[in-house]
């Protein structure tokens, strides 16, 4: 009986699915485009969002016909506020997502597709501040986010490299030389610098 009175308070309260159960995705009537990013050599990527809680969305991607969400486990973990999503490039189309999702730190990510494996690349990243340059060479990318904490450089540097299932990142005082890179500026609409 208790049960019950929870997932009634959880359906006409919280205004959940009846289907809802711990995990799952839980797609909603109200889920909204935010973006698409079509690759020009193929690739195709959407950002869904839905469950408006204040000034909160969970937010999911599209991709393959398959939905999920932006980050895996439970759907809270992609729940965001603050949330800056933007496809990036004109020769070679990338998809930026940040915004404070489950830590009072920024959190991102970054994908690239690649033609060869069929598959977008993924790149996160945790930081202070949001990222302000973006690197580019065929086998690899870089993100550059300015360092607001209290580790010693001025910037942060996450690396991927292609097919590489790990990130780096490492601390600079300055920029990364641009030879042989190409380099996109990241702008962000006011009030989410």
């Amino acid at each position: 009986m208790i049960f019950r009175q929870v997932l009634v308070y959880l359906v006409l309260v919280c205004q959940l699915p009846a289907t809802a159960s711990a995990g799952k995705l839980r797609l909603s009537p109200d889920l909204k485009e935010v973006i698409q990013c079509d690759s020009d050599t193929g690739g195709k990527i959407t950002v869904l969002r839905h469950h408006q809680i204040q000034d909160t969305h969970v937010y999911v991607l599209r991709q393959h016909g398959e939905t999920t969400g932006v980050y895996p486990g439970e759907e809270d973990n992609s729940r965001g506020s603050l949330v800056s999503v933007q496809c990036l490039g004109s020769k070679e189309r990338l998809l930026l997502i940040s915004g404070e999702f489950t830590s009072n730190y920024m959190q991102g990510l970054l994908f690239r597709y690649q033609p060869a494996r069929k598959k977008w690349e993924r790149l996160e990243f945790a930081e202070r501040e949001r990222a302000c340059l973006l690197y580019l060479k065929p086998e690899q990318m870089r993100l550059v986010i300015p360092n607001g904490g209290y580790e010693a450089g001025k910037y942060i540097i996450v690396r991927k490299f292609n097919g590489k299932a790990r990130d780096t990142r490492k601390l600079s005082d300055g920029l990364p030389k641009t030879g042989g890179w190409q380099v996109l500026p990241v702008q962000y609409p006011a009030g989410l610098e």
